[in-house]
């Protein structure tokens, strides 16, 4: 399949626009649920004075959340990698996608910690 090279640019930067459209509705969800059910991950002081470590809280969730989130959006670059015709530039394609959905990720998670 032979596509004009603008359409083949904005197919391939396509996956990362699930970043894009899940911040909104992960930070509604964050904020309403998620620090209720697992603590926002401040330090907490019990009824003896004691710092009480929350290991895993709200900001674990989105860890998680956002690492397969830059997992999912790299999987779908592989298969828009077919678009690309040398080995090399698909090998490129998904190391730079792989690296940029990592950067995106590290960016959000530190952007929506609850200290």
């Amino acid at each position: 399949m032979r596509l004009p090279m603008t359409r083949k640019i904005i197919l391939l930067a396509l996956p990362l626009l699930l970043f894009v459209l899940l911040v909104t509705p992960y930070q509604y969800i964050n904020s309403t649920y998620l620090v209720q059910r697992f603590g926002c991950g401040c330090p907490q002081i019990n009824a003896s004075g004691e710092i009480v470590e929350n290991n895993f809280n709200a900001n674990t969730v989105t860890a998680i959340v956002w690492s397969c989130v830059a997992l999912i959006v790299t999987f779908i670059g592989i298969a828009l990698s077919r678009l690309l015709s040398s080995k090399w530039m698909r090998a490129l394609y998904i190391v730079l996608l792989f690296c940029t959905s990592l950067a995106i990720s590290q960016s959000l998670i530190q952007s929506m910690m609850w200290n």
